[in-house]
């Protein structure tokens, strides 16, 4: 048990330290790649430490969990705007009766969204909060780290936590109610439990590509949908400034995707309810 509970432990060295690796490239050059990686990171770690159950002392997951969501909303202005520049862009070559000019000004305007995000994203990353942020998951890792090299079973820790993970995904699918924002966190849960599989599949010796594949399809799905939707709420806010036909094309295109989409979230859904 010794030994799978030194493995416990550099699981989260692990992941840890790639989070500081991807958030300092992040720091320098907020590139697409870099944005993402970073996210990623960050909630991959935030997925093992919400996993853990029953600790003595709560506290560092608590600080942890909290300083990781929060590193990833900050990170999220960035790869929203990303996301809806491909999908806008992408979507341009299906509508022949958009003038060259009018597409011109649709890539400038993203442009323009790209740019100022990620100079507030620079600002924040030179920032004491970002450095803080930072000292502070440092700390809060040590801590739970500690607790972890403690602890008797460790082998039947990484099951708990597969379970616990399996819960909350099982909790916010029944919780789903037709709104975007239920949606959106089964979302999140689906991403959770996928991550954790990925990270405890191998010292449990399971098929992660088998367990995780249910919730794959259900993150992209929802995922799609979510995209969709935000796409085409963008046309409506940005209306004023985008030309005819490319307004109405747009925002027809995007409604149909988004309930292709939809449908394709809800069959996602049925089948991880099975």
């Amino acid at each position: 048990m010794k030994a799978y509970a030194s493995g416990m432990d550099s699981l989260f060295s692990k992941l840890h330290r790639e989070l500081r690796r991807e958030a300092a490239l992040v720091a320098r050059h907020a590139s697409p790649p870099a944005v993402h990686r970073t996210r990623v990171a960050a909630r991959r770690l935030r997925s093992l430490a919400a996993a853990l159950p029953g600790l003595r002392d709560p506290r560092a997951r608590d600080r942890c969990i909290r300083d990781l969501r929060a590193l990833s909303h900050e990170l999220a202005a960035v790869r929203e705007v990303d996301v809806l520049r491909e999908g806008l862009l992408a979507a341009l070559p299906q509508l022949s009766a958009v003038t060259p000019s009018a597409r011109r000004h649709l890539a400038v305007l993203l442009e323009q969204e790209r740019a100022a995000a990620r100079r507030l994203l620079h600002r924040h990353t030179q920032s004491l909060v970002w450095s803080e942020r930072l000292e502070r998951l440092d700390q809060s890792v040590h801590d739970l780290k500690g607790q972890l090299a403690r602890t008797s079973d460790s082998r039947g820790l990484a099951r708990v936590m597969l379970l616990e993970s399996a819960q909350a995904l099982a909790l916010a699918r029944r919780q789903v109610d037709g709104r975007a924002s239920s949606l959106h966190r089964v979302r999140v849960q689906a991403k959770a439990y996928r991550y954790v599989i990925e990270i405890l599949a191998r010292q449990l010796e399971l098929d992660s590509e088998r367990l995780a594949a249910p919730a794959r399809a259900t993150q992209q799905a929802i995922g799609r949908y979510l995209d969709a939707r935000n796409a085409r709420k963008w046309t409506v806010r940005h209306g004023d400034v985008l030309a005819e036909p490319l307004r109405s094309g747009l925002r027809k295109l995007l409604a149909g995707e988004e309930k292709r989409a939809l449908k394709e979230a809800r069959r996602a859904l049925r089948k991880l309810a099975h």
